[in-house]
């Protein structure tokens, strides 16, 4: 397999902070080929270790620990004897961890998700080096190599800080950044000409906005970007519209991922079209509405991390609809299909300058909230109209915070990065109703 000198570099880079990748990258490589049994069996393994791990610590009694034992090498029955969690019971698991951690060696991660529930939790580098590996494998499904140059399609973080830590990392990955934030047609074109000037591989990043953008290039016949091997969009579900848009606009191939913050890497498209679930660092589950796997129709998707050793994110709910699927893919590895995923729909947001930001400027904005007062545990962004932003919000603890206060933050900061003459509302509400379909939607549009 090719190792340039930038993969050199970057897995020495990252060895030096205590993350060994090349090792793991082997690894993954040779286990995406294990037969689907082989791939069980060793996930029946990994889970046995990891509630030997857990045993007596946070959601893992010993009496449930006794019962996984009980029917150990039935992967599926091993599942059922484990109890369920979401945002709100792993935000509880990762602030018991945060009050009682003794090491300084954890990688700190923090999420809003598609429920809109703030969640902080804690990795160990050995568990990141894991994910890595699984992405990078993954990657070389459409010819992207680690080091290849890239264009990170993504939000601007609003601090200087923020930005600054950003960089060194940019550097050392060989990528650059294109915002995702503030959108017009003349800067969609400027972007464009960027991509053509810095000739990436390959482009990544958020779907809606990678779809603006080749939209763009057809529109203006720019041809293919001088280099550009592929286009993987994230974050955002990817339409066959999309799909098609990106693919003409750009003369290159569009694989898809599927993943979040809390587990990294779920998912990621092969070169047959397949979105094929990293199962050596996790075990997702489909279940019907009364709780029992199904498989080959839709089901409620249940994420257990077989990674992560500092906090337990077992039968882990992600807010997201899925379909596995019983037959192999055409590419022979053996690792499970994702032949479906609903969830996190989302809109963009369109100011009254008809400039365009990607959601994740909205998510950004209600974090700096979250962090500056601790007060959201769940939330919606609903765009009213061009000018008017309603942030509907499940407080923490209604009694600890001043609706007036954080409402004039939330209309500063929209005013900010958003448009001067937008305003931001605040509804302090008992919970956030579902989509229809039983999804969240962060952020929403209604015009």
């Amino acid at each position: 397999m090719r190792e340039s000198w930038r993969f050199k570099r970057i897995c020495l880079a990252l060895g030096l902070s205590g993350i060994s990748v090349k090792e793991k990258l082997q690894k993954a490589r040779r286990f995406q080929y294990l037969s689907p049994n082989d791939v069980s069996i060793y996930q029946a393994g990994r889970l046995l270790e990891l509630v030997d791990h857990f045993h007596g610590q946070h959601i893992l009694s010993g009496r449930v620990a006794q019962q996984v034992r009980a029917v150990r090498g039935d992967l599926w029955a091993m599942l059922a004897t484990l109890p369920l969690t979401d945002k709100a019971g792993l935000a509880a698991l990762s602030k018991e961890i945060s009050e009682n951690r003794k090491s300084r060696k954890l990688v700190v991660k923090q999420t809003s998700g598609s429920s809109g529930t703030p969640v902080t939790l804690y990795k160990s580098k050995a568990g990141i080096a894991r994910e890595l590996a699984a992405t990078w494998r993954s990657y070389e499904w459409a010819e992207i190599f680690v080091g290849d140059r890239g264009a990170r399609v993504w939000g601007r973080k609003a601090s200087k800080v923020q930005r600054l830590k950003q960089a060194p990392v940019d550097f050392l990955l060989n990528r650059f950044r294109i915002n995702a934030f503030g959108l017009n047609e003349d800067v969609l074109v400027a972007h464009l000409h960027r991509l053509e000037k810095k000739r990436p591989a390959y482009i990544y990043g958020y779907t809606t906005i990678v779809a603006e953008l080749a939209r763009k290039a057809a529109e203006l016949k720019l041809g293919p970007i001088p280099g550009l091997k592929a286009v993987v969009t994230t974050a955002e579900p990817l339409s066959s519209g999309q799909r098609q848009i990106i693919e003409q606009g750009f003369g290159v191939r569009c694989h898809d991922e599927y993943g979040c913050t809390e587990v990294g890497s779920i998912a990621h498209e092969c070169e047959q079209g397949s979105l094929h679930l990293m199962a050596d660092n996790l075990i997702v589950e489909t279940l019907d509405r009364e709780g029992k796997p199904v498989f080959g129709e839709e089901g409620e998707l249940v994420i257990t991390d077989l990674a992560n050793r500092v906090t337990p994110v077992i039968r882990y709910r992600v807010g997201d609809y899925g379909i596995i699927s019983k037959s192999p893919c055409k590419c022979g590895r053996g690792l499970p299909v994702l032949s479906s995923v609903y969830g996190r729909v989302e809109d963009l947001v369109i100011g009254p300058d008809g400039f365009q930001h990607a959601p994740a400027l909205i998510a950004y904005i209600v974090d700096e909230i979250h962090e500056k007062w601790s007060c959201v545990k769940q939330y919606q962004v609903v765009q009213e109209s061009p000018e008017i932003f309603s942030l509907n919000m499940v407080p923490v603890d209604s009694s600890k915070i001043k609706p007036e206060e954080v409402t004039s933050h939330f209309q500063s900061l929209l005013r900010e990065r958003v448009h001067p003459e937008v305003v931001g509302k605040i509804d302090l509400v008992a919970n956030i109703d579902r989509e229809p379909s039983g999804k969240y939607r962060l952020v929403k549009r209604a015009f």
